[in-house]
């Protein structure tokens, strides 16, 4: 019989199953983001950039099978659509954070992707964010919004403005 792990393992290969991991940050310096699954999605914490190699990088989404994985859940209240499927982290506030999303299928003799598309912002400190990729109109963009908290463990959700973030030029 197969686990979640063990299925994640051979459809998507361990380490992408394996990446997520948490960043040391004191809760008094820190803000909370929930990242849905469906898309690969990297967090990269401290720049305005994406793919560096020294950066500090959260894998918080694989994408694919990656959905039929538990929840991580850091205590973040939940808005009329959270999808059944996601990840929260605890990232720092003040810093800027930089969101890196790819999409792909394939099928039938037919492939479509996404990105990579990529979107800058800092977090503040004490305040609840999602994020996602979004698909209109025949183009893909990253979409971040704030929770505000309306009663416990409830909140409605504001689009908030991203910067878009290149590619590091420090490889």
């Amino acid at each position: 019989m197969f686990n979640k792990l063990s299925i994640c393992a051979f459809f998507l290969g361990l380490a992408g199953c394996a990446a997520k991991r948490d960043l040391p940050i004191a809760s008094d310096a820190s803000a909370k983001i929930r990242v849905f699954h469906g898309t690969a999605v990297f967090i990269r914490v401290g720049t305005t950039c994406y793919g560096a190699k020294a950066q500090e990088t959260i894998h918080a989404a694989a994408g694919g099978f990656s959905m039929i994985a538990s929840n991580k859940k850091v205590g973040m209240p939940l808005t009329a659509d959270t999808p059944w499927s996601y990840h929260e982290y605890i990232i720092p506030a003040g810093k800027p954070v930089t969101l890196e999303m790819y999409w792909s299928t394939s099928g039938a003799g037919l492939k479509q992707s996404c990105g990579p598309i990529s979107a800058s912002f800092t977090p503040e400190l004490g305040k609840y964010y999602d994020t996602s990729m979004l698909f209109e109109g025949g183009r893909c963009s990253v979409r971040l919004r704030e929770l505000v908290e309306t009663s416990p463990a409830k909140a409605e959700p504001v689009t908030k403005p991203t910067t878009p973030a290149s590619q590091c030029r420090n490889n």
